[in-house]
């Protein structure tokens, strides 16, 4: 069986340069490669923080190279599980910055975690272990 070696999700953005900045000046991401659309601006981006690389593309240029993506909206029916070294820390660094839809909680499972929609409406769940 083959060993997976990353996760690196795509997602379908309004503004590659907006997400790009979002997750860069509140979440400390490294902005990293990216392809300019041929009307200008950016059609794809990356940014990157330690083992989590998250990647951005315009609808109109994932829609050529994934046909499907032609019919969805931005946004997800699913949200991403980041964890962090310190979740009530970066609770505190960037809640007055964003859109809280789960406030730092403590889980049956040992995890102290809390939930934001990003600007394109992506659900982020962000989690460190209770210490």
């Amino acid at each position: 069986m083959q060993k997976f070696q990353q996760l690196s999700p795509n997602m379908m953005v309004a503004s590659v340069e907006e997400s790009m900045a979002y997750y860069s000046t509140i979440f400390g991401f490294t902005e990293g490669p990216s392809v300019p659309a041929p009307s200008g601006g950016l059609q794809w981006g990356m940014v990157m923080h330690g083992a989590v690389q998250l990647m951005f593309q315009t609808a109109a240029s994932i829609g050529e190279d994934l046909p499907g993506f032609n019919t969805e909206k931005t946004g997800g029916s699913l949200s991403l599980f980041i964890e962090v070294d310190d979740a009530a820390a970066l609770f505190r660094e960037v809640e007055a910055k964003v859109e809280v839809f789960m406030p730092l909680k403590d889980t049956f499972y040992g995890k102290r975690e809390f939930g934001i929609r990003d600007l394109n409406g992506y659900l982020l769940v962000f989690a460190s272990d209770i210490k």
